[in-house]
């Protein structure tokens, strides 16, 4: 058992939303989801050298982070996806242009 943060009324350990008082209860899940889309995020804006591995982390980055209310995470994979749209991008450009010569 705990006790909700606001009200202090004494609640179940899976409670989300205090039964009393209505107030929204922290979660270990939502720290850990956080958390990962932060690190996907990361990842991501690094990975986008790669498109083929670039394009996969944002976008996982994206869905987790579009779940989270922190949303440092979702930013940089957007970050990221952009990169490696762009990377891939002038690279298609740049080997076409180099086989026409």
């Amino acid at each position: 058992m705990k006790y909700c943060s606001k009200c202090g009324k004494e609640i179940m350990d899976e409670t989300v939303i205090c039964p009393e008082c209505g107030c929204p209860q922290d979660s270990k899940a939502n720290k850990k989801s956080s958390n990962s889309s932060l690190v996907w995020g990361i990842i991501s804006v690094i990975a986008w050298l790669i498109p083929i591995a670039g394009l996969p982390c944002s976008i996982v980055g994206i869905v987790i982070g579009t779940k989270n209310t922190k949303k440092l995470g979702l930013y940089l994979s957007i970050i990221g996806l952009i990169l490696t749209i762009l990377n891939a991008v002038l690279g298609g450009i740049y080997g076409y242009q180099s086989s026409l010569k």
